[in-house]
């Protein structure tokens, strides 16, 4: 998945800020080191990390918050800076250790620490929830609000002020104390429960051993690092080597033993689980006054309400039909041509393999001979340099930095103008065990204006499982490893970049869910193109630049099978929206039924017995109810991508355009008023369908 980091860990929808130094030094003066109560603007040494000091910060973190709270309610004379920015200052003390604590759950390899800083992010959830039900801190906020300043607040701050107040409404404070109370019992459950289904899904450790005979097909560089003991190969559930066995081994046989496995993955573990959430999040948005989880969630969103959410499902489902027969029609052709016998069906197994002979048979090109002018490195580079040239930025790798595995690597990011810090940055690239298993930017610090001239530095790390170096052959991407990075690094400057006051409105957590995937899917665009890919695609041997003709072919490929992509993307969406507005657990019907319809009905495929795909979709507890978000942001995305296209795609003067119209103000504008600022004109859906090969519709 591409995902942004918006896990189960947000269930609040409110963002926090930072410490004054001199009291975080007082508060804390009296127990061990603590890397996570760090000064403003402090490095974490996550290298430093312990069981005892990951506690000990838990228990401290608590107890400073418990002391700014008092000083909120404390006030005799309500203003701006001792209510609404005062209480944007505590959420952030919270969420400056809660956000390197969740980044930690999913990527520090030692389990003892994992479980005690999963034992922390519980407690710091548990006060978070208090404080959404604190009557006294609403009743302060209530009071604020009715002030005069209040009423002439600057346009960025009333939306916090009224967000904030929906938010208490939203966390059960027009009902009873007992009641209120309920709602936090319910919280905390599913708070737990996405917790240990995120868990469960990085723990997943199955493999597919095969024998030298059953190697045809594949690499000996792949193969030479999955060789055990025996002599045999173990094909791991890694996306590289899942996708690259899947594209490239003939074994129809050891393919969908290797698929079984991969949609097996926290099976059984969490198949009790998914029916528990669905429980939890509909008794919980019921007793909240809404009739599904799913009209509770949305209604924060840009969609607002979930019919609409499901007009636009069912339209683009309806739209996408007639390009899907289309691929389905070459996958039966190209397996008709592969096995000399004529085919009737594509099992969702064959699909990869099929595809890849469609790729060498009808448009000459072999991903493999693609992945060798993308050296990790070289695209690395190239995403600095377009991004550089773009944004006005410029970075700095930081040497021997203190980081949670050797592999992980540290970045400075500046103004190239003024030569400011703006932000600093992780990339933790490679798969290895009981690592986050997909690709994700998650926020450490979020930036924020502490004071006049002094602002916190904004923090994020992208998480990704790209191929490893294997002997003497450096890390190679295959091209949709390169679309999936300019994805997450579009997140990253998202983050980066910002330049909201509050922290409450900074980078891309603080957008609504179904926009925030915008500014990384723009950027995809960018990994097809000549203009930019020239400036780093590079064999790794040779240094020759990506030939005309292989970028042509690239680009050409992009729509190949797009149809049968999108509806893909779409089951997943009504899946989404069925078990979270349409769908009551522990009834005759089970979510393996909704499944099996649903995949037939959308996407041609049929489910295959004793598999269990959302056992280990992690957007279940990610984006419940918001998976749509990925289609209907892409509308914006590639709206705005128009505008690059029609006046230059590294065309600087735009590129500060979007940086300052679109990813600067993060939360604190309503996105559909940055998207009609920077298009001049009301968005629409033309440039999305030509994108998906729909122009025959247009």
């Amino acid at each position: 998945m591409k995902k942004n980091r918006i896990n189960s860990f947000f269930l609040l929808g409110i963002t926090l800020l930072v410490f004054s130094c001199k009291e975080q030094v007082k508060e804390t003066a009296h127990v061990p080191y603590l890397p996570l109560l760090r000064a403003s603007n402090q490095l974490i040494a996550f290298d430093s990390l312990t069981v005892e000091n990951v506690k000990s910060t838990g228990e401290n973190l608590l107890l400073q918050a418990d002391k700014t709270l008092k000083e909120i309610l404390s006030v005799k004379r309500r203003d701006y800076q001792n209510t609404l920015k005062a209480l944007d200052h505590l959420y952030n003390s919270l969420n400056r250790v809660k956000w390197p604590l969740e980044l930690m759950s999913a990527v520090h390899p030692d389990s003892a620490l994992r479980l005690q800083i999963e034992k922390t992010l519980i407690s710091v959830n548990n006060y978070l929830f208090g404080l959404n039900l604190n009557e006294a801190l609403y009743n302060a906020l209530k009071d604020f609000s009715s002030s005069g300043e209040a009423q002439r607040l600057p346009a960025s701050r009333r939306l916090f002020l009224d967000k904030t107040l929906l938010k208490y409404k939203r966390s059960g404070f027009d009902l009873q104390p007992a009641q209120r109370e309920e709602v936090k019992k319910l919280r905390l459950h599913i708070d737990r429960l996405s917790m240990n289904f995120s868990n469960n899904i990085a723990s997943a450790s199955a493999k597919l051993t095969i024998s030298p005979k059953d190697t045809t097909g594949l690499r000996r560089d792949f193969l030479a690092p999955r060789k055990n003991a025996t002599g045999n190969y173990d094909i791991d559930l890694s996306k590289p080597s899942y996708i690259e066995f899947m594209k490239y081994c003939p074994s129809d046989s050891l393919r969908k033993q290797l698929f079984r496995l991969y949609n097996n993955r926290a099976v059984p573990e969490n198949l009790p689980i998914i029916d528990s959430l669905l429980h939890y999040r509909q008794k919980m948005a019921v007793l909240l006054g809404y009739k599904s989880y799913a009209e509770y969630t949305i209604e924060e969103k840009m969609a607002k309400k979930p019919q609409v959410v499901w007009s636009f499902e069912n339209s683009l489902i309806d739209m996408l039909h007639e390009k899907a027969k289309i691929d389905y029609d070459l996958l039966l052709k190209a397996k008709s041509t592969y096995l000399k016998k004529k085919a009737t069906t594509i099992e969702e197994w064959e699909q990869t393999f099929y595809l890849e002979k469609i790729s060498q048979t009808d448009y000459k090109i072999d991903q493999r001979e693609v992945s060798q002018y993308f050296e990790l490195n070289n695209v690395i580079q190239g995403l600095f340099q377009i991004t550089q040239r773009l944004f006005g930025l410029k970075y700095e790798e930081i040497s021997n930095p203190q980081v949670w595995h050797k592999e992980v690597r540290m970045f400075n990011c500046y103004d190239s103008e003024s030569n400011k810090l703006l932000g600093r940055f992780y990339l933790d690239l490679f798969p290895r065990a009981k690592k986050y298993t997909h690709a994700a930017m998650f926020t450490i610090t979020p930036g924020m204006l502490i004071e006049p001239g002094n602002k916190e530095i904004p923090e994020a790390a992208l998480v990704c499982n790209f191929p490893k170096p294997e002997g003497d052959k450096p890390a190679l991407l295959f091209s949709y490893d390169v679309e999936t990075f300019f994805h997450e690094f579009g997140h990253l400057i998202h983050g980066l970049v910002a330049g909201a006051e509050l922290s409450s409105q900074s980078g891309p957590e603080s957008t609504p869910q179904d926009f925030a995937e915008a500014p990384s899917q723009i950027y995809e665009n960018w990994a097809y193109q000549k203009a930019t890919l020239t400036l780093f695609a590079k064999h790794y041997q040779t240094g020759q630049i990506i030939p005309d003709e292989l970028i042509t072919k690239m680009i050409a490929i992009k729509t190949l099978n797009s149809g049968l992509d999108a509806l893909r993307q779409l089951f997943y969406a009504t899946l989404d929206m069925t078990l979270h507005d349409k769908y009551t657990p522990y009834t005759s019907e089970t979510t393996t039924d909704v499944i099996k319809k649903l995949k037939k009905k959308i996407t041609w495929f049929d489910v295959p017995d004793d598999t269990y795909l959302l056992a280990s979709f992690g957007h279940f507890v990610t984006y419940p109810a918001g998976y749509y978000g990925y289609m209907w942001s892409k509308v914006y995305a590639q709206d705005m991508w128009s505008i690059f296209e029609d006046k230059g795609m590294l065309n600087s003067d735009l590129g500060r355009q979007y940086r300052q119209k679109v990813l600067e103000p993060g939360g604190s504008k309503d996105p559909m008023d940055l998207v009609k600022n920077f298009l001049g004109r009301e968005p629409n859906t033309k440039a999305l369908l030509r994108d998906l090969g729909l122009t025959f519709k247009m």
